[in-house]
């Protein structure tokens, strides 16, 4: 099942890179990862999405804090968090479609982050199933490029 895992690492070279790689070795699936430097430390935030159960969940924090990159791990379960992703999706533009994508990006509240001659590209920045949904609104009128951040999320206020 699938569990976020947020925590703060140190911010130096490698620590995405021995992460991973231990996850590996633990045989667990990420789907997602987001890390980010904070704000006046020499740390940065990560938020880890795995396919993982709770007896997993434990192993993982133990093994994980064994390195000394990792300063702290939070397991964060489903109603006690904030969850978010951002999706930037580049789409051709023919004048009779313009239209229809502008109205999907106004329902979705999506923004245009960009316009070129045979391109429109829009960001959007909501909970996953969000994401996915307006990916689907948008697939016929030809997706040409497609990314997304992956997801961070915080715990909310005890």
């Amino acid at each position: 099942m699938e569990k976020i895992i947020t925590g703060l690492v140190k911010s130096k070279k490698g620590v995405l890179a021995l992460l991973t790689e231990k996850l590996a070795e633990m045989d667990i699936n990420l789907r997602s990862v987001a890390v980010a430097e904070t704000e006046g430390e020499p740390l940065a935030y990560m938020t880890l999405v795995a396919d993982i159960d709770a007896d997993e969940i434990e192993e993982m924090n133990r093994e994980l804090l064994k390195l000394d990159i990792v300063e702290s791990l939070q397991y964060l379960a489903a109603g006690d968090h904030y969850e978010r992703e951002l999706l930037l999706v580049k789409l051709s533009i023919e004048e009779n479609k313009l239209s229809h994508i502008m109205q999907i990006a106004e329902v979705f509240r999506a923004q245009v982050a960009g316009v070129g001659h045979k391109t429109i590209t829009l960001e959007y920045v909501g909970q996953t199933d969000q994401l996915d949904g307006l990916i689907k609104m948008l697939k016929p009128f030809g997706i040409v490029a497609l990314a997304r951040t992956g997801r961070t999320a915080l715990k909310k206020d005890d």
